[in-house]
């Protein structure tokens, strides 16, 4: 997971800028590392729920094998499908698809340069970003121990402060929360953190859902300074 981590850390040095800042090869470069991050997070997540997943012909691998790294992998789209159909995990049609054309996009950029418009590349590269930032908040850093986690938490952390730099990567994610939160609109606010109106109120466990900071009750009192009931 570090690597996956190291990657998006690539993919935000890119972006993280004004868009007249953001260079054709910014562009090819944050595609490349995102697919790379893409692969290396999903294949994480198969590793957890059991080694053998992640692997592309059982059959010609074993434990031993697969320690010492001499195996081939499965690819991005059937890693993506073992997710849902063998550990069972919710991910959407949408951000499978946006996965896999993010994997056609980096075989075009990879061979022939930067044929599309920029516009188009920041847009399938926010799409899979988004679904990145999901997928690791809430289907890997859940399964990790403390330790783990707290070795992990300063690079997140500076990802996920860049992520909100990134134009493309903004809208695209309150678009998706417009949707998301409409029936709890009545207990949405403003997030203290982000700024963000995606702070979804709950007695016990308070979320915004555009930079997935967790708040208590008393954190909320203090952010907003509201008196506190004793």
């Amino acid at each position: 997971m570090p690597n996956g981590i190291d990657y998006l850390s690539e993919v935000v040095s890119r972006l993280a800028r004004p868009d007249r800042d953001v260079a054709p090869r910014d562009l090819k470069y944050a595609v490349l590392h995102l697919q790379a991050a893409t692969e290396v997070l999903v294949k994480a997540r198969l590793q957890i729920a059991h080694w053998s997943l992640v692997v592309k012909d059982l059959s010609k691998c074993t434990k031993e094998k697969y320690d010492e790294g001499k195996f081939e992998s499965a690819t991005i789209a059937e890693s993506m499908r073992r997710l849902v159909d063998v550990v069972g995990l919710p991910i959407e049609k949408r951000d499978r698809e946006a996965v896999e054309e993010l994997g056609r996009l980096r075989n075009r950029l990879q061979h022939w340069g930067l044929q599309e418009t920029v516009a188009l590349v920041e847009k399938q590269a926010a799409s899979v970003l988004d679904f990145l930032m999901r997928f690791v908040d809430e289907q890997l850093i859940p399964q990790l121990g403390e330790e783990q986690i707290a070795s992990l938490q300063e690079e997140m952390n500076l990802v996920r402060h860049g992520v909100q730099k990134i134009g493309t990567y903004v809208e695209t994610r309150r678009a998706r929360l417009r949707d998301e939160l409409k029936e709890r609109a009545d207990r949405t606010v403003r997030c203290p953190s982000c700024h963000e109106w995606a702070l979804v109120v709950d007695p016990e466990d308070s979320k915004c859902h555009f930079c997935s900071r967790a708040w208590d009750s008393e954190q909320l009192a203090y952010a907003y300074e509201l008196p506190r009931v004793s």
